[in-house]
């Protein structure tokens, strides 16, 4: 499930490919990244973390708990968006007030890469740019934390 908030306020949801875990004899769910909120206009990337590190399986309870928590951590990240306070601190403010623990920042041209755990496990992540954010969950990267080195 994407969930994306329009610059102009409105909000959509669109059901893309859903995860299919019956059947799956692993317990966990693939440990490669899953997109499951933006805030965003068209320029946002498939993944915020470009696709390096490998990230560690999460349990569907894991999964679940971290997705009950996204639609607020993508209404903070993007109030803090909107006031044009887009800085490592008051990322970290917003993702703590949310519950999340361990956040870890990285500025990039054009965007700040964030990661905290999630209080069930997992971590959430992704990065905010000047008209958008987005929100990931997914596993730790073994040795990084929540936002591989870059």
């Amino acid at each position: 499930m994407r969930h994306s908030r329009a610059r102009g306020g409105g909000v959509v949801l669109v059901l893309g490919a859903a995860i299919l875990l019956a059947g799956c004899d692993s317990g966990g769910v693939d440990a490669s990244p899953m997109p499951v909120a933006s805030s965003a206009d068209s320029g946002a990337s498939a993944t915020a973390d470009g696709g390096r590190g490998e990230r560690e399986a999460l349990t569907d309870d894991e999964v679940a708990a971290a997705r009950d928590l996204v639609p607020r951590v993508v209404v903070a990240l993007d109030s803090v968006r909107s006031r044009g306070a887009v800085t490592p601190d008051a990322v970290a403010r917003a993702l703590e007030e949310e519950g999340l623990s361990d956040v870890q920042t990285r500025e990039e041209t054009g965007r700040l890469l964030f990661g905290a755990a999630a209080p069930e496990g997992g971590c959430m992540y992704g990065e905010l740019r000047t008209q958008s954010v987005q929100v990931e969950v997914g596993g730790a990267v073994p040795g990084s934390g929540c936002v591989p080195e870059g």
